[in-house]
C-alpha cells in the first residue's frame, strides 16, 4: 500500500482512525452518564416517595435528564473581572483531555 499512496496516506488513516475511536468513546461515555443519572433519579424518587423527576417529562422522567443536559450546555459562562480569561477557558479542557486519553489507550480489539 505504501508503494501506491506513500507514508502520508498511512499517517492520515491512522489519525482518522484514532479520531473516530475518540468520538465513539466520547459518545459511549456521554450516553452512559445520561443513563446513570436517569437511574439515580429514579431510585432517589422511589426511596423518597416523591414524584419529582419520576413523572416530569414523559415515561419515568426520561426527558428530564436531557433537558438538564441542554440547560447546562447553554448556560452563560461568567468570568470574574480580575480572573485570567485564558486560564478560565482552558481549564476544563486541561482536565478533560487527559482522562479521555486514559480511556483511549485501552485496547478494544486485537491487532495482528
Amino acid at each position: 500500500m505504501d508503494r501506491f499512496f506513500g507514508r502520508g496516506f498511512k499517517i492520515l488513516t491512522f489519525i482518522i482512525e484514532k479520531t473516530v475511536y475518540a468520538g465513539a468513546l466520547l459518545a459511549f461515555i456521554s450516553i452512559t452518564v445520561l443513563w446513570m443519572i436517569w437511574m439515580e433519579r429514579k431510585v432517589s424518587a422511589h426511596m423518597q416517595q416523591r414524584y419529582g423527576p419520576m413523572w416530569t417529562g414523559g415515561w419515568h422522567g426520561w426527558s428530564q435528564t436531557i433537558a438538564d443536559m441542554i440547560k447546562l450546555l447553554l448556560k452563560e459562562d461568567v468570568i470574574p473581572d480580575k480572573a485570567d480569561k485564558w486560564v478560565h477557558r482552558i481549564a476544563p479542557i486541561v482536565i478533560f483531555v487527559p482522562s479521555l486519553i486514559g480511556f483511549l489507550v485501552i485496547p478494544f480489539r486485537r491487532t495482528l
